[in-house]
């Protein structure tokens, strides 16, 4: 039997941070109003910050390596790109808050979850348990084309903390809000290829 499988849709890269990473990268974030990145970002979240991407970069060099062999296994593309980190910023958000479909202006773009406390993560097992057909609240939702009758068009996901995905920045992307009075942290950022 010759049979063959096809690559289709978006590269979806999905890892995860151990302990002391998580930390490292908590480290760079301040809450300074001076940073806010409120004016820049589509997201109803109160408090967003922007990080230094340089040290950012460094702390998850060697996620980037590997998204990147991801990407050229993925894409079959042997040319000689390189990743330039363009910018990074801080999420806090809080019960009520959320962050509607939007995209990116990169070429990809990534989360890394920092904080999803056990409050977050019993109202979701609630959710799911009332058997709710809403997206779980506080989890990440992206949507790609139109749904049709066996095309598989979304990926919803509860994250953990540590847990990094990088994505096409036009690709859609959602986090609907949640009730638990705690607040979830996530660094989104984006990537640009240069030669």
């Amino acid at each position: 039997m010759n049979s063959k499988f096809y690559y289709f849709g978006p590269l979806l890269y999905h890892t995860k941070l151990n302990d002391t990473e998580v930390n490292n990268l908590k480290s760079l974030c301040i809450k300074d109003g001076k940073n806010s990145m409120r004016h820049r970002l589509a997201g109803h979240i109160s408090e967003e910050y922007a990080i230094d991407s340089d040290l950012f970069k460094i702390n998850i060099k060697n996620y980037l390596i590997d998204f990147k062999n991801c990407y050229n296994n993925f894409y079959n593309d042997n040319s000689n790109k390189k990743i330039n980190l363009s910018d990074a910023w801080v999420n806090y958000m809080k019960p009520g808050e959320y962050n509607p479909a939007h995209i990116h202006s990169a070429d990809f773009s990534g989360v890394v979850y920092l904080n999803f406390p056990i409050e977050l993560q019993n109202e979701i097992k609630e959710h799911q348990q009332n058997n709710i057909q809403s997206l779980p609240p506080g989890g990440i939702h992206f949507l790609y084309s139109c749904p049709q009758e066996y095309f598989i068009t979304q990926n919803i996901f509860v994250p953990n903390i540590g847990e990094m995905f990088i994505f096409p920045s036009k690709l859609m992307h959602m986090v609907p809000t949640f009730k638990s009075k705690v607040e979830r942290i996530s660094i989104a950022f984006n990537i640009k290829f240069y030669e």
